[in-house]
């Protein structure tokens, strides 16, 4: 029972950082090319040179963290120390919940077919 827990766990972990990791990288690089294609045609149209390098900028960072982050988010979580954490801290954030109540609902389910 503890293998097929600490499956679960890992499938459901790595569907979540995944998702994460793309989402993120789609949000931050999306609003940083909009940013830099405002500079561009601020740029163009002769505006202040300063809202153009301010805005550029911006768009320039965003795109870096997205990308930076996008490598930084594991994918792949211990789930022994997981387990160590909740029973030491008793605290655990929304991806790993969200994994044990998967892992959960396949224990209910196993249990009610070997119960029949």
């Amino acid at each position: 029972m503890e293998n097929r827990e600490k499956q679960i766990f890992d499938e459901t972990q790595a569907k979540q950082a995944k998702f994460l990791k793309k989402y993120i990288l789609f949000f931050l690089c999306g609003i940083g090319i909009a940013f830099t294609l405002a500079a561009i045609l601020f740029f163009c149209l002769d505006i202040e040179k300063e809202i153009p390098i301010v805005f550029l900028s911006i768009g320039l960072v965003l795109i870096v963290l997205g990308i930076v982050l996008y490598f930084a988010i594991p994918t792949k979580y211990n789930y022994d120390k997981f387990k160590s954490r909740v029973q030491k801290i008793g605290g655990i954030n929304v991806y790993e919940m969200n994994a044990k109540i998967v892992e959960l609902e396949e224990r209910i389910a196993t249990l009610e077919n070997k119960d029949k």
